[in-house]
């Protein structure tokens, strides 16, 4: 019974700390929209302050460990994991895996494009 309690404390403080991250992105989504109204940079700091939706269009399966990195070029998402390889997807139409490069020694941190 106590390790259900101590789960229900960590429910609860994850989701007041979601709450209060909640806040700060929206706090700060304000004032970077002030600073660019101030800027010149948009019209209006309503179109911006706007709170925004967003609905999953697909998933990704494939890695065998957690993913640490994504870089987007065009219609390709590349993803490095942990299991050392870097991942290429389609994410115009089939969410899937195009090409998987094997030649990494260790977790892969960071992808950059470079064009």
């Amino acid at each position: 019974m106590d390790r259900i309690n101590g789960l229900d404390e960590n429910f609860d403080r994850m989701r007041a700390s979601l709450h209060d991250l909640a806040r700060t992105g929206e706090q700060n989504t304000r004032e970077l929209s002030s600073i660019q109204a101030k800027l010149g940079l948009v019209d209006d700091i309503s179109v911006i302050s706007q709170s925004h939706s967003f609905k999953c269009q697909g998933t990704f399966v494939g890695h065998q460990g957690p993913v640490w990195a994504l870089a987007a070029y065009n219609d390709l998402l590349f993803s490095g994991s942990s299991d050392e390889t870097i991942k290429v997807w389609d994410t115009a139409r089939s969410f899937t895996c195009k090409h998987t490069l094997r030649e990494h020694r260790g977790i892969v941190h960071t992808l950059i494009i470079v064009k």
